[in-house]
Parts: C-alpha cells; structure tokens; sequence
C-alpha cells in the first residue's frame, strides 16, 4: 500500500468539514502526489493538517447506508456511516454499480457544498482509492444542495457562447459587491433573485460538451479576476470532466444545465464581472518549478489549482493554465 493510500485511509478520522469549510486534506494530498511530492512531503502535510485545520469525526450521525442512502440527501450527519457502508459496497460490487444508482440522485446538483462534493468525487477517482470514491459519493448525497434551476435553464433559449451567457447576468445583476458568508450561501440567495432567474440563459452547449467550455472560460475568468470563488469554478469545471469520463451517462440531460445553473450562480455572487473571455498573458515557469512551489505550499487551493491547471494543460493544450499556474504558485515571476 502506498503512503497515499494509507494516509487517505487515516483521513477517515476526521469530519467532512474543517475549521472553516471543508475537509481538503484528501483532495490536497492526491494532489501534491500528482505533483510529484515525496513521501515525506505527504506525512508532513498531514501532520500540519491535523494540527491546524481538522475536525475529529465526532457528533450525531445519522443512521444511513447503502441500504437506505436516499434518507440521507441533504443531512450532512449521514456522511460518516454513508462513506463507510459505500466503501464496503464498492468493494463488493465495484465503484460503477454504486455511482450508477447514486449519481442520478445528486447530479442535478453539482454545486453542493461549494462544488466540493464532485471535486472530492473527482479527486477520489484519480487516487483510484474505494474510500475516497465512497466518501466523494457521500459528500454530494449529504450535502446536496439543489438549487432548483436546471428545469430553468433547460427552457431557455441557449446562449451562443459562455461568454454571452454571462453576459447576460453582468447586465442583470453585474456591479454588486461581492456577497459575505459561505459560497453555498451566497449561491443559494443568487438563486432566488429573479433578476438572475430572468437573465440566465441555456446552456450553450449540451451533456459532456459542455465541460471544455466551461474548463476554457474558467481559465480566462480566474486570470481576469483571481477571486476565491471564482478558483472553485476552475476546479469545479475540471472534477466535472473527470467524472464525465470516468461515467459518460451521467454527463447527460440534467447535469449539464444544472452545472451552467450553478457556475452561473457562483459568478454572480462576486459581483458578475464583465467576462472578457481573452486568454491570459504573461511569463509562464516551467512546470517543474511550478510543481516545486505548489509542494512546498501549505495551502491546499494552491495546491489543488495547480494540478488542475497541469491537467488541463496536457489534455488541452496551450499555454493558458500554465500562465495562471505560474502567477499562483511563484509571484513576481519572470520568464529569463
């Protein structure tokens, strides 16, 4: 067993959340493994992040499993008992059967808890770790949140672009400051303005082609304004391609308008930025930098951007992610 795995399984000890949020630490350590941080590196990380950001497993919980999962959608104490019968489930019918009954429950909101429970779906699938697979599918069915606007979108005429979509909702409710509290929150109260209700648009693309064009807007979005929220969007939009592959059919119908709904709704609670939707500029490291400075860092957004810009950068191409990579892992950099 590689010392990944075993501390993935150590992280069973501690709560979904942390003192803040969410529980990152899986998500930060597979990806610090990604980026090709030593053993050592893993232990340490661990280590710091017991000592300063987790929560033990403690409290109520709700009495839910594999038997009964659907008791559990939207109550965050059935996530403990949920991720360990779903472990036990995968390991004797396979992470297929299980994401095949579940998912169609929780796709209609790929927002949950910050984009979080897809991300550590995502990141669950990378590790190719059954723990973190379960958990991933536990987080989303604890923590679903839906915000009700896929049928919405689905009605709507379809916007031409990513960027005319959001430039519908800059016009309706683009200026704001950017609203306080939790991004779920936040995304929650968007929801229910009908101003956004009135200028969401389609989606401009449909199923599991819709992700590139969300993964490219991201990018240029995060470039043009590196808002916390905003980040979410890009790793958000990058564990949706992950599961679209890894689970084809999940991809269609619902899923898709639900992700524009809430990537939509996520945008417009920093205010709705005017997109420019113009590739980012600038000095880009080589990733072999870029990766050192990521592994060094104690902040588990750096480290999870970074692979997620190293990830798409290989599948897609381009200098854009690297350039953006570059900026969050080694400011002020200058290319030699």
């Amino acid at each position: 067993m590689s010392v990944l795995d075993r501390l993935l399984d150590e992280n069973t000890r501690f709560a979904m959340n942390h003192r803040g949020t969410f529980n990152h630490l899986p998500m930060a350590l597979t990806a610090l493994a990604r980026l090709g941080a030593s053993d050592a590196r893993l232990r340490q990380y661990f280590d710091w992040w017991e000592v300063n950001r987790a929560l033990p497993r403690a409290g109520e919980e709700a009495a839910v499993g594999r038997g009964n999962w659907r008791d559990g959608l939207g109550r965050r104490a059935a996530f403990a008992p949920l991720a360990d019968d779903l472990k036990r489930a995968i390991a004797a019918e396979g992470a297929d059967a299980i994401a095949v009954e579940i998912g169609p429950a929780v796709v209609d909101a790929p927002g949950s808890l910050a984009f979080h429970a897809a991300i550590r779906l995502a990141y669950g699938l990378e590790a190719g770790h059954d723990g973190e697979i379960a958990a991933g599918l536990a987080c989303w069915v604890a923590g679903r949140a839906d915000l009700g606007l896929a049928a919405l979108v689905a009605a709507r005429p379809s916007a031409a672009s990513v960027r005319e979509g959001l430039d519908a909702i800059a016009a309706a409710v683009g200026g704001r400051p950017p609203m306080s509290g939790s991004i779920t929150g936040a995304m929650a109260k968007v929801a229910a303005d009908p101003a956004f209700r009135d200028a969401l648009t389609g989606a401009p693309a449909k199923g599991a082609e819709l992700l590139p064009l969300l993964e490219r807007a991201a990018v240029r979005l995060y470039w043009q304004v590196p808002n916390f929220t905003l980040l979410h969007l890009a790793t958000g939009a990058h564990a949706a391609r992950v599961i679209a592959e890894r689970w084809p059919a999940l991809a269609q119908g619902v899923f898709a308008d639900a992700l524009w709904a809430d990537w939509c709704a996520a945008y417009a609670t920093v205010g709705a930025p005017r997109f420019e939707d113009r590739a980012p500029d600038g000095p880009a490291a080589g990733w072999p930098q870029i990766f050192a400075a990521a592994a060094a860092s104690d902040d588990d957004h750096v480290i999870k951007l970074t692979w997620t810009c190293f990830d798409e950068t290989r599948r897609r191409g381009g200098d854009e992610w690297r350039i953006v990579a570059t900026r969050l892992t080694l400011p002020p950099y200058e290319a030699p």
